[in-house]
C-alpha cells in the first residue's frame, strides 16, 4: 500500500492512480504505445530485486480505438501480481507476472506506469527485464 511509505524528499506519498501531479520520486512511465491490431489482455513481466522495507507497484491505462479521451488525462489503473513478489535483501531478481484484464475490453492503446517505494532512500527495489505483450483472444 503506497500510503504507508514515504519518500524522504516529498513526505507522505500521495495516490499514483490520478492521471497526473503524482508525488513518487521513482518511477518509470511508458510512452503511449499505438497498437496496429486491437487487444483485450496485457502480460506484464518484470525482474524484481525487493529488498525489506521496500515495494514495486505497476499500474496501467488502456484506450479503447476511437477513443476521444485524451489519453494523459485517463487515470492508472493498479495491477495485482500474479503472486506475491518475496522480499529479497541479497540482491537477487525474481520475476513477476501481471496478468491484466481491463474493464474496457477491446483496446488500441496502452501505457505502463512502475512505481517503486522505500522507507529509506539507501535501500531501493530494483527492476529488470521490463516487457510487456498486448494480447488479443
Amino acid at each position: 500500500n503506497s500510503t504507508n511509505y514515504t519518500n524522504v524528499k516529498q513526505g507522505t506519498l500521495g495516490a499514483e492512480t490520478v492521471a497526473n501531479g503524482t508525488s513518487a520520486a521513482a518511477k518509470y512511465i511508458t510512452r503511449k504505445v499505438e497498437l496496429a491490431n486491437e487487444a483485450d489482455l496485457l502480460d506484464v513481466y518484470i525482474g524484481v530485486n525487493r529488498p525489506s522495507d521496500t515495494n514495486i507497484d505497476v499500474y496501467y491505462k488502456v484506450q479503447a480505438a476511437g477513443q476521444d479521451t485524451n489519453f494523459n488525462t485517463l487515470a492508472w489503473i493498479a495491477a495485482t501480481p500474479e503472486n506475491t513478489i518475496p522480499i529479497n535483501d541479497g540482491g537477487r531478481f525474481s520475476e513477476a507476472h501481471y496478468a491484466i484484464d481491463p474493464a474496457i475490453g477491446k483496446f488500441s492503446s496502452f501505457a505502463i506506469k512502475i512505481v517503486g517505494q522505500s522507507y529509506n532512500t539507501g535501500v531501493i527495489p530494483m527492476v529488470s527485464n521490463f516487457r510487456t505483450l498486448a494480447l488479443a483472444t
